[in-house]
């Protein structure tokens, strides 16, 4: 091999590589995003019921939170309009977060008004994710990956199947 040749390898590879790098990021980006959007279909198909006011959110979150065994106290809301947020999705069919020491809120709304976004949003409560956000790790790469990796995923499989990972 001449030199020449090993320059343009090299040029070829400079140039190749990001891109291919780049490719590789985005499918494993959206790999969880895929499974979370498939289970989520999977829920909403066993978990066809629509909720159409506070009382039915009500009486559906008093039924899942059994199945769950959850003991911490939390309160539901039920909006016409789907939730905003302010991180970069920005739209939720449905939300749960600590609002302080021992007191959980979740809040359904739009898209999200199903027996499916509660088993999910209950399941966040369950499992201690909602604590995990005020602990969170000061590197917002490893918040994401610990948020689409695992919290999404485990909820997902959950709100689908009634697994509890």
């Amino acid at each position: 091999m001449d030199q020449n040749q090993v320059v343009t390898y090299i040029f070829y590879g400079v140039m190749v590589a990001p891109v291919i790098g780049t490719g590789a990021l985005l499918i494993a980006e959206a790999m969880p995003i895929l499974l979370q959007a498939g289970l989520a279909e999977i829920a909403r198909l066993r978990y066809p019921e629509k909720i159409n006011s506070q009382e039915d959110l009500d009486r559906i979150v008093k039924e899942e939170a059994r199945k769950l065994g959850i003991k911490k106290q939390f309160k539901a809301i039920y909006e016409n309009d789907a939730i905003t947020t302010s991180d970069i999705f920005g739209v939720y069919g449905g939300v749960a977060q600590r609002i302080s020491d021992g007191t959980y809120e979740i809040r359904i709304g739009g898209y999200g008004r199903n027996r499916a976004t509660v088993r999910h949003e209950l399941y966040h409560i369950y499992r201690g994710h909602c604590d995990d956000c005020i602990k969170k790790s000061k590197n917002p790469l490893l918040n994401h990956i610990d948020r689409n990796f695992r919290r999404e995923i485990q909820a997902c499989v959950y709100q689908a199947f009634g697994l509890k990972l």
